[in-house]
């Protein structure tokens, strides 16, 4: 009997260790260009998988089985018969169940590469009436949500969930970046804030003129 069990707890571990593999994925891309390629994940050695990236809105959600790193590219054939992977962009993957790949392309193709970043969007953590903000460009960032005032910097990422104060249901939002050591505003407006939707804020640097862009996105939740 005890024999018996040992086996049924042994199956049982390998099953969720397998199953613990297990990492959903989703993707956004900006800038928006026109008439962009599709771009590929690299899934395993050998295989790879077409994903959506879309700019207004975060994609579907992808199950695939936990990487080292993410990359993204295409893959074409080559003369010998096999495939090769030629990686635009690549990052670390994070050791969490449910990770937002954000896709900041470095020019007016695909081929010129991604800017790879990696956050977690699960809804525990980031969930309605929150904001997900993501600093990808070359500048410190200063972000006031409501009464939450704090600095990103480049490369970094904060969730913040502003308080409602009145019943209003919006935050003022206004963000500033550093030029010649001060802090210059370039946005202020309110956003609307509920239990149904989140909100993703991503800063990045334009690849023509090198001025620093912000990119929104609301997301609805079920």
């Amino acid at each position: 009997m005890l024999y018996f069990f040992l086996i049924i707890f042994t199956i049982a571990n390998i099953s969720a260790e397998v199953h613990g593999r297990a990492v959903t994925v989703q993707f956004i891309s900006l800038p928006k260009i026109a008439d962009a390629e599709p771009i590929e994940l690299l899934v395993a050695e050998d295989k790879c998988i077409t994903i959506d990236a879309p700019c207004q809105e975060i994609s579907k959600p992808y199950r695939v089985n936990k990487c080292k790193q993410w990359k993204v590219g295409k893959s074409k054939k080559a003369d010998d018969g096999t495939r090769k992977f030629t990686v635009y962009g690549s990052v670390k993957a994070l050791d969490t169940r449910h990770q937002l790949v954000i896709l900041i392309r470095k020019g007016e193709t695909n081929a010129e590469g991604f800017e790879v970043i990696v956050t977690g969007c699960g809804i525990a953590k980031f969930g309605g009436g929150s904001f997900l903000l993501v600093n990808g460009s070359d500048n410190d960032v200063a972000a006031k949500l409501g009464d939450e005032e704090f600095t990103i910097a480049p490369g970094k990422q904060s969730i913040v969930k502003p308080e409602i104060k009145n019943g209003t249901h919006t935050c003022h939002a206004m963000f500033s970046y550093r030029k010649n050591d001060k802090m210059k505003p370039f946005f202020s407006t309110n956003w609307p804030v509920n239990s149904h939707a989140r909100g993703l804020v991503c800063f990045y640097t334009d690849s023509k003129t090198g001025s620093l862009k912000m990119h929104t996105i609301r997301d609805f939740l079920d």
